[in-house]
């Protein structure tokens, strides 16, 4: 995955740097509190297919210092309370300080009685399921605890059926107060961070439940990929606006934005049945409010600092929207964080550890009508959207730069398909993109600067030996045009 810019590093690697990043530590989890000793944790492992308690999966879970016990003997009807009786009996064993219950999908509704029960907490640490059907229609019973964390694992080789019903199950659980995690294990060839010299399985376990030691980064990112399932952002604002929202169905733009967003990792999109979207009417909003009614220009400055604009003139015909959620899902900035790291902060310096970026998807600018290509807007710009991103002016402000730029070096800076000032400002024109710590989140060095603020020798640097700058990033290079290049030099001196 990569997002791709302008002089900072807007260009930003995964890979590069991943190796030195971090020592191993043994550390709680930072998503749900546990903190478990292998040896003193007890796997209670139930599954009627055989597949978990095969030989060579209690080898496995054996040789990661945990015990393992497994549930043969419980079935039928009466499951939950077999399993319930099993579980506290391991609990008062001497040398037992955790027990840990490990199950298939088949017996997903086994686990989701037991967190029914109000002292589930007490023989219960935590629970994993591997897959799960699709959850009961009941709600669990109502109380002020939040019961034990529960991880699901999928694999991203499943069927998309499977990985939907697990998806639900996590989204029912977490709707409830259940801390709850779901990993999908990446398809083979989509590995984003490598998981070091233990069985992957065996660390998300790990970080799960707060045991054993983790590679700094690989565990960073485990941790953050819990933690973004409940993220520090949300929607909320655009939604206690009903009046403007209204749902539509998905069409294959919407498919193909979202394709192009898990390009990387494109088996989550398994997760989700994309039957409907919720839009926010950014026509209807503007014209509410006397003081932006019939305004011309849309402008959006996203979370991360780009800057757009459009000219509501040629865009209104295409019913821009806001997408605020789709399917069940309300807080758009759970869906799919890209994580990343970066070994440059700008050209002319190396990153300090800076630990985890992440870049949400957040609300986007969506349109009912398909747009002609020729105003098909850049995504970057118009994604990871809050209501205090938009705003509404009849001022242009691109006409600033009309009789003092050429209109090629405008079209240059401004272009809808992502031009300079989506990230970086000309004068006051434009954006500051940062990047977004995963764990802050907060603002972190390598910020976007207003083009006059860079060294001459820099922008110099940027925009005639680009192809050893972009190097610098690991990034292909953008070439700017040797015209527009050199007007765009000369005129960010008198800005200085």
């Amino acid at each position: 995955m990569r997002i791709v810019g302008w002089i900072v590093v807007c260009a930003l690697l995964l890979a590069a740097g991943i190796a030195a990043h971090g020592s191993a530590a043994k550390a709680g989890n930072v998503f749900n509190g546990l903190s478990l000793e292998p040896r003193s944790t007890l796997l209670a492992i139930i599954d009627s297919e055989g597949r978990l308690t095969s030989q060579a999966n209690s080898a496995l879970f054996e040789k990661a210092g945990f015990q393992v016990d497994v549930l043969a003997s419980c079935g039928g009807a009466d499951e939950a309370a077999c399993v319930k009786g099993r579980l506290v009996a391991y609990r008062a064993r001497a040398g037992v300080q955790a027990v840990v219950l490990m199950a298939s999908a088949r017996h997903s509704n086994t686990v989701y009685a037991l967190y029914g029960e109000p002292d589930v907490d007490a023989f219960l640490a935590a629970a994993i399921l591997f897959r799960a059907n699709e959850p009961p229609a009941a709600a669990l019973p109502k109380s002020d605890r939040k019961g034990p964390p529960l991880l699901l694992i999928g694999k991203g080789s499943d069927p998309a059926e499977a990985v939907r019903a697990t998806q639900s199950y996590s989204d029912r659980m977490r709707s409830q107060g259940i801390p709850t995690w779901f990993y999908l294990l990446p398809e083979p060839g989509f590995q984003l961070f490598p998981p070091g010299g233990r069985d992957e399985i065996v660390e998300v376990i790990y970080r799960f439940t707060g045991a054993g030691e983790a590679d700094g980064i690989y565990r960073e990112y485990l941790d953050q990929d819990a933690r973004w399932q409940e993220p520090p952002f949300e929607n909320r604002s655009f939604h206690e606006l009903p009046q403007f929202i209204s749902s539509h169905p998905v069409d294959k733009r919407f498919t193909d934005i979202m394709g192009k967003w898990f390009q990387e990792q494109p088996y989550h999109l398994k997760r989700w049945r994309f039957d409907t979207y919720k839009g926010f009417d950014l026509l209807a909003y503007r014209d509410s409010n006397p003081q932006t009614k019939g305004a011309r220009y849309l402008l959006l400055r996203n979370l991360s600092g780009n800057f757009d604009r459009f000219d509501l003139e040629v865009y209104a015909p295409y019913k821009p929207k806001i997408v605020i959620g789709f399917d069940d899902t309300d807080n758009m900035f759970s869906v799919g964080p890209l994580f990343y790291l970066t070994q440059r902060q700008y050209s002319w310096a190396m990153a300090r550890d800076l630990g985890l970026l992440v870049r949400p998807l957040g609300a986007f600018l969506h349109f009912e009508k398909p747009v002609p290509p020729e105003f098909e807007p850049a995504f970057k710009p118009s994604s990871n959207l809050g209501l205090e991103s938009i705003s509404f002016s009849n001022e242009d402000p691109f006409q600033r730069l009309d009789g003092v730029v050429s209109a090629d070096l405008k079209a240059l800076l401004t272009r809808s398909a992502g031009g300079c000032v989506a990230c970086h400002a000309v004068g006051d024109i434009g954006g500051a993109m940062y990047h977004i710590s995963a764990a802050g989140p907060s603002q972190q060095p390598g910020f976007a600067l207003a083009l006059q603020a860079y060294r001459e020798e820099v922008l110099e640097a940027f925009l005639f030996d680009q192809a050893r700058v972009a190097a610098l990033f690991g990034d292909a290079p953008n070439f700017v045009p040797e015209k527009e290049a050199r007007e765009l030099f000369e005129y960010v001196k008198t800005l200085r």
